[in-house]
């Protein structure tokens, strides 16, 4: 029989009572499941059939999936069981069970499905991936049960949670609200992801407010992850780009010398290093921070003669594989397909607590010969975590950091692709705490206009680069260039954008401290700067509220381990007015979720 003409006679619908005695022999066949073990029983359970679904053909029962919704989280499907007979698989039969159960009426309200899956079921991990993709949302996969658990069981063999959500059949509400999303979802790779947080279609921007094809206004608390810092379009950067477009200037040079190239570093110079005492050279690795991380660690092994790098819990800088090695994510982590052994990954500042000084672990880690702690080439450091929850470096810990890299000649490499460029308050990050690194990455922000532009900030007695040991073709991208050296003229040759970061800043933490006061979940507060989490202490909470702010006409996104810390990041230029409206509408998208 073909695939077609089995297709044809396929029938999926929930369980009936008759359907005990052949799910049980289907049970057999494909040895799902220990027959003597009383979930078997739970299989033909009359009051589980409104979750579940079997699949038949030619009136023979060739596929099962057993589901529930667990009582304390009724906005969860659980996938308990799932089977399939060998001769009808390739039919994508349990991906159609599964979403012929959400179509029910006692699936009304289900936003998540849920279920554990064993690390050598190589099957399952792709059918709840393939879901994922299939109804346009994320899938994140965390630890669940430990192999210690089981003794009995295959040898090695432990079980993770995948969680799919959240579910809002976003094909169907972009249709209803006459968003044209179909051209993305058939030719677009389904990596994408901030889209399927805000499922409508942008047309145009101006300052905070992005406007989608329909007219509707948003207010962007995102920046485009710290990209558009002065707002979007700022027309100053704009009428400057255009003056350099229209007069037909060179736009590519590589690394030529150019009059735009040549503006930008004095700039440079003028505006940021020399009022700061800072003494370093310039380098152009390409337009990507995930490319200049790996410039910057590629240059302190080059100079140090050491492989190994340490980073630190919750650290993200970037998905390429060296930028990946640093980075902490397990999800992105894995999507390497190679093992990535070339960092010491340490305790971040407050890691274990208010109690326990991490930088004191890497002290001993370091000095102890006998610790298996290979001595690196450089510590990589973010003074504030943005992606990975906002979490922010005491001071005093990132003086003692820096300490303990001059102790044992390591080099200090400062992470500033999000906090850099008045993030935070002073232009670096790392002013707050009076160090000085041996290598300072800027990039998101750095070109002020969301054109791409990175730079490595590196002492001299370290740029021992041979020529053209490491090139990129967008490494001159001139155009960035002045816009970047814009921003500097406009908004850094004194210090009023930086002191009007630090007041808006402490509005911005007094008015979400109220917020996690008000809500009858565990929050927390941390940031600095115009750079704040709301930690929710549960992911789909947060996932949840931002879902909300995009309904009010709010950009918020989620991050953090499981996505359970709401990062506000509103452009450094937002007036009062504006930013008080949007923190008005997280908090009615607070009060709605966590009243519900």
């Amino acid at each position: 029989m073909s695939h077609d003409e089995r297709n044809d006679e396929l029938v999926i619908r929930r369980p009936e009572a008759e359907d005990g005695a052949a799910l049980w022999e289907l049970v057999e066949d494909i040895g799902v499941l220990d027959l003597n073990s009383p979930y078997a029983y739970l299989l033909v359970a009359r009051h589980l059939a409104a979750t579940s679904a079997v699949a038949e053909m030619r009136n023979k029962l060739v596929g099962f999936v057993s589901g529930y919704r667990p009582p304390i989280h009724d906005d969860v499907l659980f996938v308990w069981q799932v089977g399939v007979h060998p001769d009808a698989r390739g039919l994508g039969l349990a991906r159609r069970m599964i979403l012929d159960i959400l179509d029910r009426e006692e699936a009304r309200g289900v936003r998540w499905i849920e279920s554990t899956v064993t690390t050598d079921n190589i099957p399952s991990q792709r059918l709840f991936r393939s879901l994922a993709r299939h109804l346009d949302t994320e899938i994140a996969v965390s630890p669940y049960f430990s192999r210690d658990l089981f003794p009995d069981e295959r040898p090695g063999t432990s079980e993770e949670l995948h969680r799919i959500g959240p579910i809002d059949r976003r094909a169907e509400r972009d249709e209803a609200r006459g968003v044209d999303s179909a051209a993305f979802k058939r030719l677009e790779s389904v990596v994408r992801t901030e889209c399927r947080s805000f499922p409508t279609v942008f047309d145009a921007a101006e300052g905070h407010v992005l406007t989608d094809e329909r007219g509707r206004d948003y207010l962007d608390f995102t920046c485009g992850g710290g990209v558009t810092s002065y707002g979007h379009n700022e027309p100053r950067l704009r009428s400057a780009l255009i003056e350099h477009l229209e007069r037909g200037a060179i736009n590519h040079g590589q690394d030529l010398y150019t009059t735009v190239k040549r503006r930008f570093l004095e700039r440079v110079h003028q505006v940021l290093l020399e009022p700061r005492g800072l003494d370093y050279r310039i380098m152009f690795p390409g337009p990507s921070s995930s490319g200049a991380v790996e410039a910057a660690v590629k240059l302190a092994r080059k100079v140090t003669r050491r492989d190994k790098a340490v980073a630190f819990t919750h650290a993200y800088h970037g998905p390429t594989h060296g930028a990946l090695e640093l980075s902490a994510d397990r999800m992105m982590r894995r999507g390497a397909g190679v093992p990535l052994e070339h960092v010491e990954r340490m305790p971040y500042c407050g890691y274990h607590g208010a109690d326990v000084d991490t930088a004191d672990i890497l002290r001993r880690s370091l000095a102890d010969v006998r610790s298996g702690f290979d001595k690196p080439a450089a510590i990589v450091v973010e003074t504030v975590q943005a992606e990975g929850g906002v979490h922010v470096a005491s001071d005093s810990w990132l003086q003692k950091i820096e300490a303990l890299a001059r102790e044992f000649d390591v080099l200090l490499i400062v992470d500033e692709s999000q906090t850099g460029c008045g993030r935070t308050g002073p232009f670096f990050g790392f002013e707050h705490a009076g160090i000085e690194p041996d290598m300072v990455v800027l990039s998101n922000a750095l070109s002020g206009y969301g054109l791409p532009l990175s730079v490595v900030l590196a002492r001299p007695e370290h740029d021992v680069w041979i020529p053209g040991e490491h090139v990129d073709p967008f490494r001159g991208l001139n155009a960035a260039m002045v816009t970047a050296t814009a921003s500097l003229d406009f908004f850094w040759a004194d210090q009023g954008l930086s002191d009007d970061v630090t007041r808006k800043g402490a509005h911005v933490r007094a008015r979400l401290e109220a917020m996690a006061e008000s809500t009858s979940l565990d929050a927390r507060v941390r940031g600095r700067g115009l750079l704040w989490g709301l930690d929710l202490g549960v992911g789909t909470r947060a996932r949840e509220v931002s879902r909300e702010c995009f309904e009010r006409g709010l950009l918020v996104e989620t991050c953090g381990s499981e996505q359970r810390v709401l990062k506000v990041m509103p452009p450094l230029t937002i007036d009062d007015g504006a930013l008080d409206r949007g923190l008005d509408l997280l908090a009615e998208a607070l009060e709605a979720v966590t009243g519900r």
